[in-house]
C-alpha cells in the first residue's frame, strides 16, 4: 500500500524491494497488534520474523534484512493494480476480521484500521461491505471466551462422501442415526446456528489457505 504508485503503473516491482527500513517498521508494529490481539485471547500465535524463520530459515537481521533474504531468491513480484487478490482478500478476509474481533473485546489496533480505511480509499472499494466480521460471523455478543470456543471446539470426524449415505433410511433412523450434514462439525453448546454456520466458513477458508 506504501508503493501504491507502482501497483497503478503496474511495475511489477520485486516484493522484497520494497520493504524499506522505515516500511518494514510498520510492518512490524502492525504485526505486533496481531499479536497483542493472540495474547488478550489467551492464543499462541507466531509473528512475522518467526515466521520467516520457520519457512525460509532466516534468523538474523532487522525485518528488513530478514525481508530481503527470505524473498529475494523468489522474486514474487508487488500486486499489478488495486484489484490484486493482496488487496482484495488480505483485507476483507484477514485484517477487517482482525479488527472486527478486536474491537468485541476492546483490543486497540489503530494501525490494522488505518491501513483497513485508507486501502479502501486507494483501491475504491468497501472492505466493511464485503468483509467477514463478528457480527458476520454470529459473534457479536461473544466475549473473548465465547470467541475462541467457537473457533476452537473439536469437531467429530466426518465420513468421506462415497461413505456418507444419501438418506438416513428406515434402519438407519429406527436406530436413531443421522446423516452427516454437509459441512460437518458438531455445534458448541451454546452457539447459535448462525454463528456455527459462520465458523465452518472461516476454518473452509483457513484449510484453503494455508500455507499461502
Amino acid at each position: 500500500m506504501l508503493n501504491f504508485k507502482s501497483v497503478e503503473d503496474g511495475a511489477r516491482l520485486p516484493h522484497n524491494t520494497l520493504a524499506t527500513p522505515r516500511i518494514s517498521e510498520l510492518i512490524g508494529a502492525i504485526d505486533a497488534e496481531r499479536l497483542a490481539l493472540a495474547d488478550a485471547q489467551g492464543v499462541p500465535a507466531v509473528s512475522f520474523p518467526d515466521f520467516l524463520t520457520r519457512s525460509y530459515g532466516v534468523t538474523e537481521g532487522t525485518l528488513s534484512e530478514r525481508i530481503q533474504s527470505s524473498y529475494g531468491p523468489l522474486d514474487f513480484p508487488e500486486p499489478d493494480s488495486p484489484s490484486h487478490r493482496y488487496f482484495t482478500e488480505d483485507i476483507p478476509f484477514s485484517m477487517v476480521i482482525w479488527s472486527s474481533l478486536a474491537a468485541r473485546i476492546g483490543c486497540p489496533m489503530p494501525l490494522t484500521d488505518a491501513v483497513i480505511d485508507i486501502s479502501a480509499v486507494l483501491c475504491g472499494r468497501d472492505w466493511q461491505a464485503c468483509a467477514r466480521t463478528a457480527g458476520s460471523l454470529g459473534l457479536g455478543g461473544a466475549d473473548a471466551a465465547g470467541i475462541v470456543a467457537a473457533f476452537t471446539t473439536k469437531r467429530h470426524h466426518q465420513p468421506s462422501m462415497r461413505q456418507r449415505p444419501s438418506s438416513p433410511g428406515p434402519a438407519a433412523t429406527s436406530r436413531g442415526v443421522r446423516p452427516v450434514p454437509m459441512g460437518g462439525g458438531t455445534p458448541t453448546p451454546g452457539v447459535a446456528a448462525d454463528q456455527w454456520r459462520g465458523v465452518r466458513l472461516v476454518r473452509r477458508v483457513q484449510r484453503f489457505r494455508e500455507p499461502r
